[in-house]
């Protein structure tokens, strides 16, 4: 099943893991080029469109990053200036 891409739910932000199909079984599950396991994909596209949203759902996730980590050391230094740790 060359020419097509697929994304998994994964539990971790952004919830969806993807891969370019190898290979597909008769329950719907397929295997990638980038993992050796099997997956039920929730969304199927044609490669080229599978990993441009892909590149996309990884810059989502690198601002995410960002942003927690600019929230965390906002919350970091209210702590310290309330309890005066320098």
């Amino acid at each position: 099943m060359k020419g097509y891409y697929a994304f998994w739910r994964y539990d971790l932000f952004p919830y969806v893991l993807g891969g370019t199909i190898t290979k597909m079984r008769e329950d719907g599950c397929v295997g990638t080029v980038e993992y050796g396991s099997y997956f039920n994909p929730v969304k199927i596209l044609p490669v080229d469109a599978g990993k441009e949203l892909h590149k996309k759902i990884e810059a989502l996730a690198r601002e995410r990053a960002d942003a927690l980590k600019k929230f965390n050391a906002d919350w970091d230094k209210a702590l310290a200036k309330l309890i005066k740790i320098k």
